[in-house]
């Protein structure tokens, strides 16, 4: 009789003492773009988090309905897909102290909501860590730089690209104007950091030097803000640093398309962008000392964006464990202690 071959019969053992230690649940799902498989190793998790092809589908849902919209959004990708990263020499020749010689501070920019509930939350906001506006030596050109994290904060990357979408759009529109100006882009860069996601963009555009907005040019400039608004594009930051005229020629100058949106959606909160009205002549002198319009006069004018309203952390200043009483709880209470008096 043939002797029987225990090889495999040890392997198997051997497998099955591996197999006892990894712990499997038959329960565990996987995120939907991996097949389902009956048994699954648990693993830990990312919370889904959208990509900046999320925020491009759902802001520019209304592209075949609308055609403006529809060359705006090609225009996006146009944008999006002609970043450069090598940065002109006249950039990387700044030193980094010297960066900001026109605004070095954050801005609170705008949110963003998403309506697809496969996401960890709804609401996305502009997130960065430093922003710099500079004018090169030569004061031809102006650099905007902003430093934020693509992968924690794709919608910043969404937001900072419709930015330059926006301004090279009106710039395409104003171009023939006799009496308006745009800051023309003439390069955009985007630049990576790290490994981590860690990166920079930096806009290259025209230097304009320009003046405050004087009286008489307040109708050309609303007249420029109605043209842009015909095209879809709404500015939402009409204040007095974002609307000037040029010292050379004085021509309305129109800045800063960081908050622009391609719909108008009003905001009764806006207070110190240019307005106009059938019932309330614009107030010029409160706008240029950047005076806030009264509440119950905003219903009735008609802002070309004025200022949208910003998204605040709130701070948590409540103690845990302790509750709010009521004030029916604070009556009973104040009775109690009257009956113990007495």
């Amino acid at each position: 009789m043939a002797s029987l071959d225990t090889t495999h019969k040890d392997d198997d053992n051997e497998v099955s003492e591996i197999t006892k230690k990894i712990n499997i649940s038959p329960s565990m799902s996987r995120p939907p773009s991996r097949p389902l498989s009956r048994l699954t190793i648990e693993t830990p998790t990312e919370p889904n988090t959208p990509i900046e092809d999320d925020f491009i589908n759902q802001y520019f849902k209304d592209k075949t309905e609308n055609p403006k919209i529809k060359r705006i959004y090609e225009k996006y990708l146009e944008v999006k897909n002609s970043f450069e990263d090598n940065l002109p020499e006249t950039y990387n020749n700044i030193n980094e102290e010297d960066k900001g010689t026109i605004k070095k501070d954050k801005s609170l920019g705008w949110e963003i909501i998403l309506n697809d509930n496969q996401f960890d939350r709804k609401s996305f906001v502009y997130t960065i860590n430093n922003q710099f506006v500079t004018k090169s030596e030569d004061e031809t050109t102006i650099f905007k730089e902003i430093q934020f994290n693509k992968f924690k904060s794709p919608q910043t990357l969404f937001m900072v690209t419709l930015e330059i979408t926006m301004q090279k759009m009106a710039y395409d529109i104003v171009k023939t104007e006799d009496n308006v100006k745009v800051p023309e882009i003439t390069n955009h860069y985007l630049v990576g950091l790290d490994n981590a996601g860690s990166c920079k963009i930096i806009i290259e555009m025209e230097f304009i030097e320009h003046i405050q907005l004087k009286k008489n040019n307040v109708i050309p400039a609303m007249n420029a803000l109605e043209l842009l608004r015909f095209n879809n594009i709404f500015h939402f930051d009409t204040h007095k640093d974002n609307i000037v005229q040029a010292s050379d020629d004085n021509k309305v100058v129109i800045l800063d398309f960081g908050k622009a949106q391609i719909n108008k959606n009003p905001d009764i909160s806006s207070g110190s962008g240019l307005y106009n009205s059938k019932t309330v002549d614009f107030n010029y002198d409160k706008w240029i000392t950047h005076e806030i319009t009264e509440k119950a006069m905003r219903i009735v004018v008609d802002f070309y964006g004025g200022i949208k309203k910003k998204y605040k952390r709130r701070k948590h200043t409540r103690k845990i464990g302790k509750k709010r009483k009521s004030k029916k709880t604070k009556r009973k209470s104040k009775k109690h202690n009257q009956r113990i008096s007495k």
